[in-house]
């Protein structure tokens, strides 16, 4: 009977590069606490890109803030000077 293969091994093949499990407890320790360090400093880094998008989305959210104001002064004063042409008229 022909031994059932992993569908993407090769017959006969084999991966030295595959990763061989800790030979003892301090080992496995070892690489428990880099695993802890790799998602720490992973999170550290997305924490950090997320504040600065949202530190950028604020300074947009300001400015444009800030454009819309000055157009809705603008309208007003517009619209004040068209009235008071109208008054005079």
């Amino acid at each position: 009977m022909e031994q059932e293969r992993l569908p993407f091994m090769q017959p006969g093949s084999c991966d030295a590069n595959a990763v061989l499990p800790p030979q003892n407890q301090a080992e496995m320790d070892e690489l428990r606490r880099q695993s802890v360090g790799r998602a720490a400093m992973t999170s550290s880094q997305f924490n950090q890109m997320t504040y600065e998008q949202l530190a950028q989305f604020h300074v947009q959210q300001v400015a444009m803030s800030k454009r819309m104001e000055d157009e809705s002064s603008r309208q007003a004063m517009t619209l004040l000077k068209m009235d008071t042409k109208i008054r005079d008229a």
